[in-house]
């Protein structure tokens, strides 16, 4: 065989119904492209399980998912209620090592809170990373001032610091964080 790929001569390569060498132009293939087990290269095609491993598939919160559960944020230390959740979603994925992380992003509005230097809100369904002093660090804010926020180790707690003890009404998160495994109402 002459080295087609080098003239740019493509008799002989690859086509749709010959396997073969690939030379250097585009090669087209009739058909669904998929790899191995199955995952195919269109994300409206995925199954839920695997656009959730990509991290293609997000979670909004109090929607219900897998199992009948629902990714839901909560009142934690200092806060007496959420008020409402303007916007909740997250986007868990799984690594090449088999480690999950998740993005996401929360505002809430109207909570009501106690004054204090800190509060927390939780999100049930997830556990971030669990080590020994490691409180993952995200962005915050709350009544538009920022805040020190960080995730703590082996929980389900966004934790908020603030310099001043404030009564906030308005919190704001975002982040992408380790978790110790795929959140429960994660396909």
């Amino acid at each position: 065989m002459t080295s087609s790929a080098l003239t740019g001569n493509t008799s002989g390569l690859a086509s749709a119904t010959s396997p073969g060498l690939v030379g250097i132009t585009t090669q087209t293939f009739a058909g669904k492209k998929t790899f191995q087990d199955g995952l195919a290269f269109t994300s409206a095609s995925l199954s839920d399980e695997q656009a959730t491993i990509l991290g293609l598939k997000q979670y909004l919160h109090g929607t219900t998912y897998n199992g009948g559960n629902a990714p839901t944020v909560t009142a934690g230390a200092s806060i007496t209620t959420i008020g409402t959740v303007t916007r909740a979603l997250f986007i868990p994925y799984q690594c090449q090592d088999g480690t999950w992380r998740m993005k996401f992003t929360i505002q809430i509005n109207g909570a009501t809170s106690t004054s204090s230097l800190g509060h927390q809100i939780n999100v049930n369904g997830i556990v971030f990373k669990n080590v020994t002093n490691y409180n993952q660090v995200i962005s915050g804010y709350a009544n538009t001032q920022w805040s020190d926020v960080v995730v703590l180790s082996n929980s389900t707690t966004i934790n908020i610091g603030h310099s001043l003890a404030v009564t906030p009404a308005t919190y704001g998160f975002a982040g992408d964080v380790e978790l110790n495994a795929k959140p429960t109402w994660a396909y």
